[in-house]
């Protein structure tokens, strides 16, 4: 699972690159043929849904999905945008290739994605979220773990959207962070209604 999830964001990246070169019109010797792009859109479109039909949440069986079905999404492709624009960003301006000849537009664009790359940190620690009776089964894609709800000390919101779940198992302590449902998270004032239903496991 792990290789093939480094190969589809890999290819990802490599789509999105070449698009990009197709797209900005560098201060080279040379024209960067039309097709770069076409295929630059085959190779991330490709990458992409290979990478939603390997990830995307399969049901489970008498569980709840209490996180977004979009979460891998999020977790990977989102920060792995980024960073491609970040990269490409950071050539154009030490090879001094960028369009035109004012650097400081891109040396914003860079500090810009620089906060958005921090901003998107949290991301990367995504976990799914399934809910079974009296355990949830967390996953980050490569393994799966099962914890009783007992092990879970409390449930709250965490960075606005983000929800943190504080586990203390076997002296050991960690924090899980999910993302709710789309619908479900979109109103930073309502609590979802699985998250509300997980505290009251909790607490009983």
């Amino acid at each position: 699972m792990k290789q093939r999830i480094i190969i589809s964001l890999t290819s990802f990246s490599i789509g999105f690159i070449l698009i990009l070169l197709a797209l900005v019109p560098l201060r080279i010797n040379f024209q960067v043929p039309f097709i770069i792009g076409p295929i630059g859109l085959t190779i991330l479109l490709t990458a992409f849904v290979y990478g939603l039909l390997l990830l995307y949440p399969k049901k489970k069986q008498d569980s709840k999905l209490i996180s977004s079905r979009l979460t891998p999404v999020y977790k990977f492709y989102f920060p792995v945008t980024f960073m491609a624009c970040l990269l490409f960003n950071t050539l154009l301006i030490l090879l001094n290739i960028y369009p035109g000849n004012d650097i400081s537009i891109f040396i914003i664009f860079e500090i810009m994605l620089i906060i958005w790359l921090a901003l998107f940190i949290p991301c990367i620690r995504l976990r799914l979220i399934h809910l079974n009776n009296n355990q949830i089964v967390t996953s980050n894609f490569i393994e799966e773990t099962t914890l009783q709800i007992s092990s879970i000390k409390i449930v709250k919101r965490y960075f606005i959207f983000f929800y943190r779940l504080n586990i203390e198992k076997e002296k050991n302590s960690q924090k899980i962070i999910f993302l709710p449902r789309l619908m479900k998270f979109s109103n930073i004032f309502i609590t979802p209604k699985y998250i509300t239903e997980l505290k009251y496991l909790i607490n009983h």
